[in-house]
């Protein structure tokens, strides 16, 4: 199927003119500035470009993927919170889900910012479940781990996670990204 909506063929020239350009920071449709997307989008499509050249298909690809990661995302988060059913049944849902299907088959930046935005979420979960200093845990590294910091060792891995998610998030989408701050805000303060 060709490129449809208005915003599939933008995203998908605005690539192929990074390339011819070769300037991979400042994305442009038909010659002018096009800085009403940021560029995370871009560059995954310039990807696929080179590795499947210029198709619809390797337009749509870096969607497919961001939502095949949200969906093994949705999957280990579920079986972690609970049991392996609950996990296999949230990525089944998430998977069939109308808003899915279409724009895990869509030229455009939603899904990478789906992915990065439960990646966020997930983490600030994990930080929510973790806020216990190691004092309370006895285990034979805690005095030293107690020297250099108070949070259980795993926090530190969740935050870089957490914060990471909202940079590549900001880079998907912009600033709605940031929503999972607030929340993880809201709880931990």
């Amino acid at each position: 199927m060709p490129l449809i909506d208005r915003d599939e063929p933008r995203f998908a020239e605005a690539s192929r003119e990074m390339i011819e350009r070769n300037n991979y920071i400042v994305p442009s449709f038909n010659n002018q500035l096009r800085l009403d997307k940021p560029p995370l989008t871009y560059w995954a499509q310039v990807a696929s470009y080179r590795i499947f050249g210029e198709s619809d298909f390797a337009a749509r690809f870096p969607s497919a993927i961001a939502a095949a990661l949200t969906a093994v995302l949705i999957l280990v988060w579920g079986r972690r919170m609970g049991s392996e059913k609950l996990g296999w049944c949230a990525a089944i849902v998430f998977t069939l889900s109308l808003q899915t299907f279409v724009h895990a088959k869509a030229a455009v930046a939603d899904m990478w910012l789906v992915l990065f935005m439960t990646l966020a979420h997930w983490a600030g979960f994990e930080l929510i479940q973790r806020r216990t200093p190691n004092a309370q845990h006895s285990t034979p590294n805690s005095k030293k781990l107690n020297q250099t910091s108070n949070l259980k060792p795993q926090t530190s891995i969740w935050w870089l996670t957490f914060y990471i998610s909202l940079a590549l998030g900001f880079l998907a989408k912009g600033p709605i990204a940031w929503t999972p701050l607030l929340t993880v805000t809201v709880v931990i303060s």
